[in-house]
């Protein structure tokens, strides 16, 4: 099982999904985000239909790692609706500013962080403080996007 929030800053030996693999990392967990809500939006059945977004039903989290060589961060497509799987996948920074700019994406209107994103970095910066450093000087970070 993979850890949650609860979990930052607990050493260990994680088993990462990673497609139809897992990956072992023995280290930290540093960091948790979700966009899972309670609430269900946007559908009148049990379960959102394919193309409707409801956060209650589909959702995103990311874990950080950290083994001291290198951040290794898990993502996974979540969803309680029968007939779909879950998705996993990872990728590796080495460096925080690296992590930090791996965690962000790219719209219309410049670099920004998704709520997930955002939640994992500003978790992993109680535990490595540099990473905090880091996101606060991405241009990407709510306060520079403006």
């Amino acid at each position: 099982m993979l850890p949650d929030a609860e979990r930052v800053g607990d050493n260990g030996l994680w088993a990462v999904p990673d497609g139809t693999r897992e990956i072992e990392i023995e280290g930290r967990f540093i960091g948790f985000g979700t966009s899972r809500s309670a609430y269900h939006v946007r559908h009148e059945h049990e379960f959102a239909s394919a193309g409707t977004k409801c956060q209650a039903c589909r959702w995103m989290e990311i874990r950080i790692f950290d083994d001291d060589d290198v951040f290794l961060v898990s993502y996974a497509g979540r969803t309680i609706i029968p007939d779909e799987g879950q998705r996993y996948w990872t990728a590796t920074a080495e460096t925080e500013d690296e992590l930090v700019d791996l965690l962000s994406g790219q719209g219309d209107r410049g670099r920004f962080f998704s709520k997930p994103a955002r939640l994992a970095v500003e978790s992993a910066r109680t535990v490595i403080p540099e990473i905090g450093d880091a996101y606060d000087e991405h241009p990407g970070h709510p306060v520079r996007a403006r």
